[in-house]
């Protein structure tokens, strides 16, 4: 073996059309040298989009042409249909647009027998796959993210921009919308027995400086017993909406009155809105992520408290108190933590004036105060 000699591969896909009837097509050949680096063994990324991209040419046109002679004849009477040409049309995939020509036929002149559906349209032309990783990742990444990480592993020919990505994110939404409004098809033999609903809420901001495109979003889970996890997400705008999503779930999961539901959230007061809604029954837990970082506002402002009159006894005190309330919250004492509160709020009270620092540390302790009406659920998730 001459060591000097480029290796040369040839690649070929053969398509079997028929018993004893095979075609042959050369897709890519490649080259390389006897100085190697890492970068050179094996496919590149551009051969190995090239290759997708051509095999998928290749497979999509002969199924096309497959499939319009089998449409050339009658289902019911095998009499030949009348053709009425051809209309152009791409389909669009994970490996690359393919364009295509798509027979069209008339009614069977026999029986009246109508055409089947076509394969796709103009309007719907897009591969399931690719609709699917539009949406998953759009779910992650803005969608200009999204159409630039596509296009990079993605073949050429299925380049895609930001608002390719949004229009097919926005399509899968609203056949998911359109499915929901259907009865709730259940395969559940018996009601759930238990079930957990988590609910949490965000504000989305605009990068622009329009405050008509602020928007706050709520979003969680259904989850079964037997691990059946269905999620839905909603803008305040859609309130009616999404609560028609959540109800939706509960009936795939056959709720009746004797189901146990657990609703697990921050406790702000639109989250238990939808709480009453959708299961007025329901036991409520706090969410120990999101009081505690209510807490360590809390204590954020008493030690700037401190920094202000770092010798004042008041300072030291709201301190004090702000660090037993937590302490009485983490070990299940829920009347010492509010009642600690309502000694803190006091004390900012008859403290507040022109100091920011008392005002902000007066509306954190407001802020916790809220949770007086629900320490009974208070419970320890850890």
């Amino acid at each position: 073996m001459d060591n000097d000699n480029p290796l040369k591969w040839k690649l070929k896909l053969t398509a079997e059309l028929g018993p004893g009837e095979c075609v042959e097509y050369d897709v890519t050949g490649w080259e390389r040298g006897a100085e190697m680096t890492l970068g050179s063994l094996g496919l590149s990324l551009a051969e190995g989009k090239a290759i997708l991209a051509e095999i998928q040419t290749r497979m999509v046109a002969a199924q096309i042409e497959r499939q319009g002679e089998a449409r050339r004849c009658c289902g019911r009477c095998g009499r030949r249909l009348p053709n009425k040409g051809h209309y152009r049309s791409t389909f669009r995939s994970a490996f690359g647009n393919v364009p295509v020509r798509v027979r069209r036929v008339k009614a069977c002149s026999g029986c009246g027998q109508n055409p089947a559906v076509p394969l796709f349209t103009r309007k719907s032309s897009t591969a399931p796959e690719l609709r699917y990783l539009n949406s998953k990742l759009a779910a992650l990444m803005p969608f200009g993210k999204v159409a630039d990480f596509l296009n990079e592993v993605l073949p050429d020919t299925a380049a895609s921009n930001a608002v390719t990505v949004r229009n097919r994110t926005r399509r899968v939404g609203a056949r998911l919308l359109r499915d929901q409004a259907k009865p709730a098809g259940s395969a559940r033999p018996t009601p759930s027995q238990t079930l957990v609903i988590g609910l949490d809420g965000g504000f989305v901001k605009s990068n622009r400086p329009l405050s008509e495109r602020n928007f706050e979003v709520t979003a969680g889970k259904v989850l079964g017993e037997d691990g059946e996890c269905t999620r839905f997400a909603f803008a305040t705008n859609e309130y009616e909406h999404g609560l028609r999503q959540i109800r939706h779930a509960l009936e795939q999961l056959r709720v009746d009155e004797k189901t146990q539901i657990t609703v697990l959230s921050d406790g702000e007061a639109g989250l238990r809105t939808v709480q009453w809604e959708v299961a007025p029954g329901s036991e409520h837990i706090l969410d120990w992520f999101h009081i505690g970082m209510r807490f360590e506002h809390l204590l954020d402002a008493s030690r700037a408290m401190q920094k202000v009159a770092p010798a004042a006894h008041g300072s030291e005190c709201a301190r004090d108190l702000a660090t037993r309330a937590k302490w009485a919250l983490w070990n299940g004492q829920a009347d010492k933590t509010f009642a600690r509160l309502e000694e803190l709020r006091r004390w900012t009270l008859s403290e507040r004036g022109p100091i920011p620092e008392v005002r902000n540390l007066h509306r954190h302790a407001t802020d916790l105060l809220k949770y007086r009406e629900l320490p009974a659920s208070v419970r320890d998730l850890s």
